[in-house]
């Protein structure tokens, strides 16, 4: 991602807000997050669940905002909580 793309993003995300559609959310939701994402802070996990009436954290200690990549044994665990 170019300078230019990432500053973007950042722009982006940070204009971003769906706190308000969040309480209408009614499906059970997995919350997950890479501890050391440097792209979006942590507490937003903690955030969108207290938010989300059912929502579970799945914070992943080592990971940063490429969780999939930095934690491929994730994959299990979200297909576990989509099977529950």
């Amino acid at each position: 991602m170019s300078p230019e793309q990432g500053a973007l993003q950042l722009a982006m995300s940070t204009a971003h807000d769906a706190g308000e559609a969040l309480p209408r959310i009614r499906t059970r939701t997995l919350v997950v997050h890479g501890v050391d994402d440097g792209v979006t802070d942590v507490r937003n996990a903690s955030i969108l669940r207290d938010h989300i009436g059912d929502a579970d954290p799945l914070l992943l200690a080592g990971a940063r905002h490429a969780y999939p990549f930095e934690r491929p044994d994730a994959n299990a665990m979200i297909a576990a909580f989509l099977a529950g």
